[in-house]
């Protein structure tokens, strides 16, 4: 279900308490950097410049329930957010639109 996991750091370790079942399918190029300081599990994509953040499906377990469930940011050349989201949704079909605009 997962691309690929970093091996020190990722979300069942960071975040023990969430359920796989609330990670998508994530498509091809991410890798899980999850932080347990952020409100919920990252994956990041490299070659596209991309952070990904999925938080819980249900919003009454969400840090924020206002927040959408996904939301998507541009990163630089080594791995930093550049401060663009590119979209938050709860839409997951979105989410893959604008992951595959920048393959």
């Amino acid at each position: 279900m997962i691309a690929a996991v970093t091996a020190q750091r990722a979300f069942r370790t960071e975040f023990p308490d969430f359920p796989e079942a609330d990670l998508p399918e994530l498509p091809p190029g991410f890798t899980d950097e999850s932080w347990r300081n952020d409100t919920c599990p990252s994956f990041h994509n490299a070659a596209a410049r991309l952070t990904l953040y999925c938080d819980y499906a249900d919003p009454a377990s969400r840090d924020h329930p206002e927040v959408p469930r996904y939301s998507l940011y541009e990163t630089d050349e080594d791995g930093c957010l550049t401060g663009t989201e590119i979209v938050s949704t709860d839409d997951w079909t979105i989410i893959l639109a604008k992951i595959e605009a920048r393959a």
